[in-house]
């Protein structure tokens, strides 16, 4: 990441320009951060009705006399597996630290109590904006491999209790 002193050499014109960039690149980054959240609880919302629905099929299964008693606890299995992603997908849209875009006026304060030139605020304002858009670049990578954790889980399950529902099936 960049310090103040790789900016100082810059004009202020190009100072300003990067910040109003900077600006927009966290308000970017927010946006795709809201919308990955949106998507994982809209997930987790797919994943809590298949959980209700194998649940409750499971317990019309082994309460009942005719049927095979495996398939139930299939069915309890299969929604454990997707109850794990449902709560990966939560996970992965709680709440986190978060650098939005624009600055707190009371930040620059000091700058103003110390006479520093707007120069020099300017370069300072960048190296702040280096700091926050990495620090939000990360956040989005963590929770994008928890979504994308919660996806393969639920895929996997699907994937085994097919298979052992066909085996079930064809005994």
């Amino acid at each position: 990441m960049a310090g103040k002193s790789s900016y100082a050499k810059a004009s202020e014109q190009r100072l300003e320009y990067l910040a109003n960039a900077a600006d927009v690149y966290l308000q970017s980054q927010l946006a795709a951060a809201l919308a990955a959240d949106q998507r994982a609880l809209v997930f987790a919302g797919f994943m809590a009705t298949a959980v209700i629905a194998l649940g409750s099929g499971a317990a019309v299964v082994l309460t009942g006399s005719t049927v095979k008693h495996c398939i139930g606890w299939l069915a309890i299995w299969e929604a454990c597996g997707l109850l794990v992603a449902m709560l990966l997908a939560i996970w992965s849209a709680r709440p986190t630290r978060w650098y939005f875009p624009g600055s707190h006026p009371q930040s620059w304060k000091s700058d103003f109590e110390q006479m520093k030139s707007e120069k020099d605020q300017m370069a300072e304002l960048l190296a702040d904006y280096d700091v926050r858009i990495a620090q939000n670049h990360l956040t989005m990578a963590d929770n994008g491999r928890l979504l994308w954790n919660a996806q393969c889980t639920a895929l996997g399950f699907l994937i085994l209790g097919a298979a052992a529902l066909a085996l079930i099936v064809t005994k």
